[in-house]
């Protein structure tokens, strides 16, 4: 159960309340269980299963943060471009602009064709 669940946290992380719903759905009543043992081990096992539960959760929130943090890079990105292309749109030869070694921008010369 707990593969299963931790497969989840890139298909339902997107809805985090959706998530949570069937992440602790699933796990409680399965560590509630393990922790109602009479054993040490079970106990062991009803505490590690809480600690997996909370961590998936912290797993999914961390997903979901990075997720909305890469959308909002592209989306940066590509003002960047209409800038540069606003900026370069006139010059008759190629253009490329490169920040920190990385390649952000190309233009193929308009007149010639020439890269």
């Amino acid at each position: 159960m707990g593969g299963l669940v931790a497969g989840t946290v890139a298909i339902y992380s997107h809805g985090l309340p959706i998530f949570f719903a069937f992440d602790l759905l699933n796990m409680l009543p399965i560590a509630i269980q393990v922790l109602a043992g009479d054993r040490d081990i079970d106990k062991l096992m009803g505490v590690l299963l809480i600690v997996y539960t909370v961590s998936l959760i912290f797993l999914a929130v961390n997903f979901v943060r990075a997720l909305r943090q890469s959308m909002s890079l592209r989306e940066t990105l590509g003002d960047v471009e209409q800038f540069m292309e606003s900026i370069f749109i006139h010059l008759p030869f190629p253009v490329a602009v490169k920040i920190a070694g990385e390649l952000i921008y190309f233009r193929e010369c308009k007149v010639c064709g020439a890269t």
